[in-house]
């Protein structure tokens, strides 16, 4: 394959593109994509060493544990089933979230210009799929990497919510290295900086007995809003005529609703009623209409003549000659 393409790919990566790369043996090959330009935006490179012929079972490394991508797995890699090959990685700076015999990198994730790139060192994933040894979580694994390569912001390495619960507001942090501290801006406009709490999951906050309103919470490089209490758009949130009223009583409109049947569309003069027998009525405005259309050619009939008697004149006269 031409050299290009694969500097065409990293390129696409660094620009904002996802990669997937299962790798086996064949990586570190004569021909194989470390030996490539694809090799500047791997987030890990191979070594000689392979494991081969002896099952392993993968693991969550500290920190896959606390990854958004592998962390909904914690509480299940003790009962994976496991993978018969390996090769060796080394990583360059990516984060290793699962690791396999000898605590080998097996799953790295990494930030590469506005791209993200991710590397598998095995290709018996499908062990799972068919419970070769055991199963494992490999559609819910491998659907959660594409999300994150594809930057998700849920999957991001720390998030941040808050959201309202009666007259209370609550905000969490969760991933690699959650938020410790959070500024909050009430209805009243005023600023409070905050500590966290820390928990097992990540870090967290509650404030109770607070205003009703709009909050802003904002932590590291994140911000997010959250109503509290009973706000005038969630009084009541069931399709009513009544806030309408006034304006479709001062515009001669309807309100209708679709479970009545949807309504007919026709068109009416300026000053007819729109709403007769319950259709929808598009007055005709004549804002544009086609009064008439004129041509006018590009070069006038008489110059046309006059050109073309030209040119016979002076042919007549040549051959005369």
């Amino acid at each position: 394959m031409s050299p290009t393409y694969f500097e065409n790919l990293a390129a696409h990566v660094r620009d904002g593109g996802g990669l997937l790369v299962v790798a086996g043996d064949e990586l570190n090959a004569p021909d194989g994509l470390a030996r490539t330009a694809l090799a500047s935006v791997l987030p890990a490179r191979p070594l000689p060493d392979t494991d081969t012929g002896i099952p392993f079972r993968p693991g969550l490394s500290a920190l896959g544990t606390r990854h958004p991508v592998t962390r909904p797995f914690r509480d299940q890699a003790a009962s994976w089933g496991q993978w018969g090959h390996q090769i060796g990685l080394a990583s360059d700076g990516g984060s290793v979230l699962m690791e396999g015999r000898g605590a080998k990198p097996l799953l790295i994730l990494d930030r590469v210009g506005d791209g993200r790139v991710g590397m598998i060192g095995s290709t018996d994933i499908w062990w799972w799929a068919r419970a070769v040894a055991g199963a494992g979580p490999r559609d819910e694994l491998l659907r959660r990497t594409a999300h994150w390569l594809m930057q998700e912001p849920e999957l991001d390495e720390v998030t941040l919510t808050a959201s309202g619960r009666g007259r209370a507001l609550d905000v969490t942090s969760r991933g690699v290295e959650p938020v410790s501290t959070v500024e909050i801006q009430g209805p009243d406009e005023r600023r409070r900086v905050l500590p966290m709490t820390p928990d097992d999951d990540g870090s967290s906050l509650t404030l109770t007995d607070i205003s009703e309103g709009l909050y802003t919470v904002a932590g590291g490089d994140r911000t997010r809003f959250a109503i509290v209490g009973n706000a005038a758009e969630f009084a009541d949130v069931r399709p009513r005529r009544d806030p309408l009223a006034a304006t479709t009583e001062a515009s001669g409109g309807l309100v209708r609703f679709l479970k009545d049947g949807i309504p007919g569309v026709r068109r009416v003069s300026v000053g007819a009623n729109a709403t007769a027998g319950g259709d929808v009525g598009v007055r005709r405005r004549d804002a544009g209409a086609l009064l008439a259309i004129e041509r006018t050619p590009l070069v006038p009939a008489w110059l046309l003549m006059g050109l073309a008697a030209f040119v016979l004149t002076l042919g007549w006269w040549r051959e005369r000659g």
